[in-house]
This record gives C-alpha cells, structure tokens and sequence, in this order.
C-alpha cells in the first residue's frame, strides 16, 4: 500500500509538470509594481540576441525585457553602450539590469543573476577549405573575436590581450575571414550561425570545433537594484509556463538550437516517466497510451503554443522537401509591423485576440492554404505556380482589409502588415534561406507602410551595402569625408530666413554614393551614431560661429535620436561645449521624429521638458506618421512642430487638408510654431498661407546648400520673388 502511494504521488507531480509545460496562460496575479522606470543596459549589435532595427535596439534580449516589465507595470529605459561600460553602471547602480549576459563566478561577487533561461557555447569557425583547428594552437593563428562581448574575456584568459582582433561588426569580421584576414574566427554559435544562415554563408564558412566553453545566460542585476531579482524570476517562470518564452526563442534561434533540441528531449522524457507511472497504475493500456503520447509530442514539437499553427519544425522541413522535389513556388511572410509595440502595452489577453482574429480571417479567405507562424506578429505560407496570380491578387486584397482599424474590448487597433514575397525557381536552397529571402522583402518600403514588396536584386544589393558600408563609416571621419549642407526655414510674415537644418552628407569619392537615409540608419544599427552626431555638432557649432563673427546669426536645428537625447553623458557633453563656447541656447533646435515618442516614452518626454527648460528649442519631425494622434499633442513637450512631406505632397486632398489644418490650429493653441517640409509647388505654399502656417522649408526655396552657398542665399533673399501671384 505504501509502495502504491508513493508511486501515486510521483504520478501526480509529473502530470503537474506536465501541465506547467502545456498550460496556455499567463499567470496574471502580479503586484501592482507602480510605474517606475527600469534602466536597462545592452550591448546592441549582436543579432539575433539584440540588433539596431529602424532606429532602435531589437532582439531576443530587449524584446524579453520589454514583455517582463512593460506588462509588470514599469517602463523600460534602454541603455546602449559597450559591455564594460554598462558592467561598471551595475556595480555602481546606475544601471539597474542588464542581460542577456553570461553567469561567471567572477561577477557573482559584484552583481545578481537571475535564473538562467538557457545555455548557450562557443565555436570556432573558419574558411571552408581550411584545417580543423585545436584549442590549443589558437596562439599561433590570427583570431576575431567581437569585442563589448563574453567570448572576449574568455579569449583573453586563453591568449592574452594583445593577440586577437576585435571587432564592432559582425560583417566586418566574417568579411575578413572569407578574405583571410584573420584565420579563425572564435565565438558564440547561437550569434554566428544566425548571421551565416542570415546571409546565406553556410557554405563558405564552418565551425571546425563546436560547443566549447558552456555557459548559462541570465539577466545580471545591480545589488542596488536586488529587489527586482524576485520579480523577474517571477515574470520567467510565468512565461515559461505559458508557452511564451518557447515561442519567443524559437521566432529568434529557430530549431537549429542546441538548447531546443535539449528542451523537447527534455519534454519527451517527461512524457515517458508519465507513461511508465500510468501504466504501473493501472490508469490506460500501454499501446493506447503511447500512440496518445507520441501524438502529443509530435504536435507539440510542430506546433507554435501561442498561434496552435505549425512552427518552424515543420515549415523548414516543407520547404526543404519542396526543393528536393523540384517545385517552383512562392513563399510569403506576413509581418504585422506595430504589433510587438501594441503588445507591450496591453495585456497578453488582448494580444492574444488580436493574432486569433488576423488567423480566423486568413483561414475563412484562404482555406486551401497552410499558415505556419515563427513569431506572434509573423506569419509564413506557400503556394505554386499555377495558383500564383489569383492567389496574389486575393492577398493583395486581404492586406488592405486587415490594415484598417479593428476594435477588440475597449481598444481600438490599425495593424500594419506588410507581405514578403520570395520567388522560389530551382537552384541550391534550404529552407532557412528561402524564408530568410521572402523575410527580407518585408524590409522594403517604408517601415509603416502596409503592403505587398517582393525580394529581388534590389533586396540583395541592401545587404551588400550594409557591410560595404558598415566597414567603411568607422574611418570616414578619420577620412574626413563627411560634410554639412544646410537647408533654409523661412519666416514669410517676418520676410526673413527663420533658422536653417543641419543636414549631414558623406563623400565617398568614386566609391558608390549612399544617401544619409541609408547610412544613418546603419550608423545606428552598428553603435556608431553618438560618435557621427558629435561630429555633426562640434561641426555646426564651428561653422555658426565663424558665421556670428560676420554678422551671420542663423538658428540651426540638427537631428538627433532618441537614444542619444537619453544618454547622460551625451547631453552633459553637448552641455559642456555650450557653456565653453558661450553660446546660445536658443540658437540650437533638438530634432527628433514623432515616432520616437510612441508608446507613452514618459522618461524620453521628461527629459525634453527639462530641454526646454533649460533654453533648448524641441522640434518633433515628420509629424503625423507616428503612433500619436491629434488628441495627444498637448502631452507633447515642443516647441516646433514639422507637418511630414507626405501631407504636404497631398495638400489638394479635402481629408488632407483638414488633418493639415487642425495641427496647425492644436499648435498654435499650444504656444507651438508650424513648419512645413517638403514645400515644393506655389500652389502648397498658397494654401498653407491661408491656413496661417509659420515657416516653410523646402525645394520650392531652396536645396540644401553648402556653407558658402548660403551665405550668399541669405545675403540675396527677397520673400517676394516667391510670394509674387
């Protein structure tokens, strides 16, 4: 009898384990945590465990935080430098968090850690053709490692500090392997393999020594800051038990994850210690349950535990089938663009209707179809050839349905899906790299803009400039090949040039010219953009200078994002040439797009108020393209708002013209000023007039002119010559 109940016992504490694992909710009892602001730091550009995407930083790492503590009541302060830097904000708690990092002995004397999420290992990698490396010949080779990064402070304990090459750029670095640069390469597999498989390098470059060097990754916590540790740990297990956090590092690592393969072995043995419990307890047959089981491991190994659609276990697979068999077919991603920001700010609940409501209609429209989905908000399926032209015009069309504006409980949504579309036609492929192809797509147009965008040459060109370019912005300002065009504000009623905005542009002499769009952009996702902006500020402050001591006094407005206005540092040096220089704050404009203010970014708000407090004039650019509406301007701290060139280009349209009006009305009753962008039609500059707009900037008065060239602007201007008729 004792023998029965203890066996009992363990028959229930493994089907609990069993529930844990399927169970499909978050835990939703959380203590109101207030709504406090976490400073979070991360290294940046380190895909897929954290990369630059659209101006900010994205990732497996950010992308969970977000989920534990925008949902837990706080917001999320993101943090960008190098490791050592934010290492020394945690021990110092200035920095309340940050991760993913590796567990060490060493920092566990000086930080907190959270529970590990999972481990991860260290390969080395070379040329394809090249020998099988030893650990310990590595002293005789000319290795790269990344810098700001675990790997290298274990390479420092194997080498010494003086005999690696570190490297900012993961493209820079497989770059010069391929060329020989450097004969190895010594680093995380999870980070490698997802830019080789990314890039379609698999065949170029192997890992000749594998799974060296475990280590547990966990959120590293100041023991300032110790009272989180509880909360987050808390905030893991609640994912985990929900599904969430499988899904979340599947749409990042996919099933070519040791750690995933380890977890469904995991589970499956789980499974089997559940069958010998039952059958010894008489409960079902052993075929019966054992055909069940199978079935349930199976399904839960192809299947997404938030969407129930198939994963990537089973669209990789597909496709890889699909290509051995010869097909020609297309392949589609749906990316629904601004539900990763709708999510982080309502409940999992909601979220989870939202990704119902878009799988409902897709099924009701296209029954003859397999969905699969890798993410919440990413969508993936396949069709042939023959179906080709109806099957694109019906997704066309559904597009557009789902892109207008639904209501879920007492919220109300526009999802912005775009669709990538790969065009398989034979040829030497896996999966991995056709879905990569068709995810590629969705990058292009406009990041908010709904649509359907197909991979070609274009896509593949992007890619190559991305590196080309990535290697090259380091030295440009060494090169000095950067250099400052300003285009003219002009004040109509004052009959005047009102300021000017500092533009930034990069001559790249008889290498392929990139516009500041592109670059910019890149500068970003590789951690370069504080240093570029400083150039651009020391820059202007030198030429309005030179310009004030002839008599010249323009007002100057220069681009700056959010992360740098919410570095510390950075505004206490833009501070301290200020007050060096003597000069005047109310001569310099912050610039920063509307975008950045999304999402209630109440510390980003905060600090522009005290911006302007301080003298500084704020301007929100490329007003009326972001997340906020006309009914939130007034929680806007501005002094200038800058109408977007897209309602300007459309100024005839009534809507338009309405939506164009009512800003400059809500401004002005604000205490706000109005500049139109983009102005390049007398007919736009009548009816802006009439609309009592302030200052117009655009082609219509002038391009962006070099210094020289506008001073010479500025000496000739006469308001009549566009004002006349």
């Amino acid at each position: 009898m004792k023998r029965k109940f203890v066996f009992l016992v363990a028959a229930v504490a493994v089907l609990e384990m069993i529930a844990a694992i399927s169970c499909s909710g978050v835990d939703s009892k959380q203590e109101d945590q207030g709504k406090d602001t976490i400073r979070y730091g991360t290294t940046g550009q380190y895909p897929p465990f954290s990369y630059y995407r659209d101006g900010k930083v994205s990732g497996f790492s950010p992308y969970l935080t977000e989920i534990i503590f925008n949902r837990g009541g706080y917001d999320v302060e993101h943090i960008i430098d190098d490791w050592d830097t934010i290492y020394k904000g945690l021990v110092n708690g200035s920095i309340d968090m940050a991760g993913l990092v590796s567990v060490s002995d060493e920092s566990k004397k000086e930080v907190f850690f959270s529970k590990p999420l999972f481990t991860t290992s260290i390969s080395i990698y070379a040329r394809h053709d090249s020998e099988k490396y030893r650990i310990d010949n590595l002293k005789d080779l000319k290795v790269g490692v990344m810098t700001s990064y675990y790997t290298r402070e274990i390479l420092d304990n194997i080498m010494g500090t003086e005999q690696y090459h570190g490297y900012k750029d993961l493209g820079a670095m497989i770059s010069d392997l391929e060329s020989g640069r450097i004969d190895v390469i010594f680093e995380n597999q999870q980070l490698i393999d997802n830019y080789l498989i990314m890039e379609g390098k698999k065949g170029q470059i192997r890992a000749v020594r594998t799974n060296l060097y475990p280590t547990e990754m966990a959120y590293a916590v100041s023991i300032e800051n110790s009272e989180l540790l509880d909360f987050i740990n808390m905030r893991i297990d609640g994912l985990v038990k929900s599904g969430i956090f499988e899904e979340l590092y599947m749409s990042y690592f996919y099933s070519h994850s040791d750690e995933y393969v380890r977890s469904r072995n995991m589970r499956i043995g789980l499974f089997a210690i559940a069958v010998l419990l039952i059958v010894f307890v008489g409960v079902f047959t052993m075929d019966r349950t054992i055909k069940m089981l199978r079935k349930k491991i199976e399904k839960d190994r192809i299947s997404s535990p938030f969407t129930g659609l198939y994963n990537a276990s089973k669209l990789l697979p597909d496709l890889d089938r699909m290509v051995e068999r010869g097909e020609e077919f297309y392949i589609n991603v749906i990316k629904c663009n601004n539900l990763e920001a709708i999510s982080k700010y309502i409940d999992n609940k909601v979220v989870k209707k939202i990704v119902e409501q878009i799988i409902k209609s897709f099924k009701r429209e296209f029954s003859e179809i397999e969905l699969y989905s890798i993410n919440f908000d990413e969508f993936i399926f396949h069709y042939r050839e023959s179906s080709r032209g109806n099957t694109s015009d019906r997704v066309k069309k559904w597009v557009e349905e789902m892109s207008l504006p639904v209501k879920i409980e007492d919220y109300s949504f526009r999802i912005q899906m775009k669709t990538g579309i790969f065009h398989y036609q034979g040829g030497k492929s896996s999966g991995m790299e056709i879905l990569n192809k068709a995810r590629i797509a969705t990058d292009n147009g406009d990041l908010h803009e709904s649509g359907i965008f197909y991979y070609d040459s274009v896509s593949e060109k992007k890619g190559r400039l991305f590196h080309e370019v990535s290697a090259d912005l380091s030295d440009a300002i060494k090169r000095n090949e950067f250099f400052l065009v300003y285009q003219p504000v002009i004040d109509i009623n004052q009959n005047e040039i009102s300021g000017a905005e500092v533009l930034l542009r990069w001559d790249r002499g008889k290498r392929e010219n990139v516009g500041p769009g592109i670059f910019v952009d890149i500068a970003e996702r590789i951690g370069l953009v504080k240093e570029i902006s400083k150039w651009v500020i020391e820059s202007n402050f030198d030429q309005t200078s030179i310009w004030r001591d002839k008599g010249l006094k323009i007002r100057s407005a220069v681009n700056l994002t959010s992360t740098e206005i919410l570095d510390d540092d950075f505004r206490a040096w833009v501070k301290d040439i200020i007050d060096e220089k003597g000069y005047d704050r109310n001569d310099y404009t912050i610039e920063l797009t509307e975008r950045m203010l999304s999402g209630n970014n109440k510390r980003l708000k905060d600090v522009l108020t005290g911006l302007r407090e301080m003298g500084y004039r704020v301007a929100i650019d490329d007003f009326g393209t972001g997340y906020n509406s006309l009914l939130t301007i007034g929680e806007i701290p501005f002094d200038i708002i800058k109408i977007d060139k897209y309602f300007i280009d459309r100024l005839e349209e009534p809507e338009i013209m309405t939506i164009v009006k009512h800003i400059i009305h809500t401004a002005h009753e604000l205490g706000g000023k109005v500049v139109a962008e983009g102005v390049e039609r007398r007919e736009q500059l009548h009816i802006l007039r009439r609309m009592d707009c302030d200052l117009y900037q655009g082609f219509y008065f002038s391009r962006p002119l070099l210094p020289e060239d506008f001073v010479d602007y500025c000496k000739d201007f006469d308001i009549g010559r566009y004002c006349r008729g």
